[in-house]
């Protein structure tokens, strides 16, 4: 298999990064810092986005077009010191996977909320589904009360190339 460009893999998780930010049920602490990359922000509620994999190209068409999966993982730092808190931690990553899905989304007070189209990527590239491979859970815990959860991602695009 063929490794992607690094200025390709910069696209997508910039993009993810911006579709993420998006989603309605974000913690308060997350829609105010934002997500950040490969790093949460010490002892406070975050999230994340990191790199599993380096992309590669997974079909490589007649006319040098492709297809290739980018393999991520949602972290989440909380502050968790309740079974439902730690509930509705590892929730919010079943509620980005079924959004990714495009299925319709009721928040707590009743409005409906659902992920329409994937936002659009440079040069020629488009998602094609994003989809959660693994289910969330509690991955550490570190003193005195802070938890982290992760899930498992991958982002499946399309790259049109001109001859």
């Amino acid at each position: 298999m063929i490794l992607v460009t690094k200025t390709e893999i910069q696209d997508i998780q910039e993009t993810l990064i911006k579709l993420i930010e998006t989603f309605p049920e974000l913690p308060p602490q997350v829609k105010k810092d934002g997500i950040f990359l490969e790093q949460l922000k010490p002892k406070n509620v975050s999230m994340c986005l990191s790199t599993i994999v380096n992309p590669r190209k997974s079909s490589i068409y007649v006319d040098n077009s492709y297809t290739s999966k980018y393999q991520f993982r949602l972290l989440l730092q909380t502050m968790d010191v309740t079974n439902q808190e730690r509930i509705d931690s590892q929730a919010i990553f079943s509620k980005i996977g079924e959004w990714f899905f495009g299925r319709v989304l009721v928040k707590p007070d009743g409005t409906s909320y659902s992920l329409e189209n994937f936002p659009e990527l440079k040069n020629k590239r488009r998602f094609l589904n994003i989809w959660m491979s693994a289910f969330p859970k509690l991955v550490q815990r570190l003193p005195p009360n802070i938890e982290i959860t992760e899930a498992k991602f991958v982002a499946e695009y399309y790259v049109q190339n001109d001859f």
